[in-house]
């Protein structure tokens, strides 16, 4: 799932804080289901050439959320999120940006599938398409 807000991604952090605070809810209540999974994740990408979650020991979350992209970040920081992806496809995933459309993303930046997506534009947007 790929979650996006313009201009920043404030908006879109606070779709994806409310989908990880039900994701812990529901591990706390049902942990036997999840087995040999952890609590849900949150991580943040940064603009190095490493990544702990990337090259450190796999961690085992039951779920995924990846933030601090935007439409001006950087090939490095691109492929860290594509990895991660790749590496936890086992779960469900969610990334969030800021900028351009989620689909717009995941197509021209990330080049990777995508489930759903949700793209919070400017509060404005609306009165702008009726004038």
């Amino acid at each position: 799932i790929g979650i996006s807000s313009y201009p920043s991604d404030a908006r879109a952090k606070y779709v994806a804080h409310a989908i990880m605070a039900a994701a812990i809810n529901e591990y706390e209540t049902n942990r036997r289901k999840y087995g040999n999974k952890s609590r849900p994740l949150w991580h943040r990408v940064w603009g190095n050439y490493r990544d702990s979650l990337r090259d450190g020991q796999k961690e085992n979350p039951s779920m995924l959320i990846i933030s601090n992209i935007s439409d001006v970040s950087g090939t490095a920081k691109m492929e860290k999120v594509r990895d991660l992806l790749e590496m936890y496809a086992d779960i469900p995933r969610i990334v969030v940006s800021a900028g351009m459309p989620v689909v717009d993303l995941f197509s021209y930046h990330l080049q990777m599938p995508l489930t759903a997506g949700f793209y919070i534009g400017p509060p404005n947007l609306i009165n702008e398409a009726k004038v």
